[in-house]
């Protein structure tokens, strides 16, 4: 699974002009796209991080434009974190080739075996949640 895994990782990376789009990235900018205006607080427990581990993060997506950081106007020791227009491109644009990599990835799969490991996957995930593991 190990083995699996890290080719996935491989996979799924997506390079554009001088950026790298990680797994990791993804999911914030995925995140932040679904739940706009969330603090660093509520992005580090999604990605299951420390707050500072994902401040510092957040300082490189603020670097390339694809994140911005705003005071809340009713409680200013709160930071609010949203997309910019161009963290919303690029997150279409990695969730795009993220789509193609992984279907080449998946094509070695057949049908059968891909609905199966769904299935796994569904069930993994439903007895984490159900024991309050994510």
């Amino acid at each position: 699974m190990t083995k699996v895994h890290k080719v996935m990782n491989q996979v799924s990376s997506v390079s554009f002009e001088d950026k790298v789009a990680t797994m990791l990235q993804m999911q914030a900018l995925s995140f932040l796209n679904s739940k706009p205006q969330s603090t660093v607080g509520e992005l580090a427990e999604t990605l299951n991080m420390s707050s500072s581990s994902v401040a510092q993060f957040t300082d490189r997506l603020v670097k390339a434009n694809l994140v911005i950081r705003k005071l809340d106007p009713e409680d200013r020791r709160i930071v609010r974190l949203s997309l910019t227009q161009i963290g919303e491109k690029e997150l279409n644009k990695i969730q795009e080739e993220l789509i193609v990599k992984m279907s080449e990835f998946l094509a070695y799969i057949s049908e059968k075996d891909l609905k199966e490991m769904i299935q796994i996957n569904k069930r993994l995930l439903r007895n984490f949640k159900a024991k309050k593991q994510i």
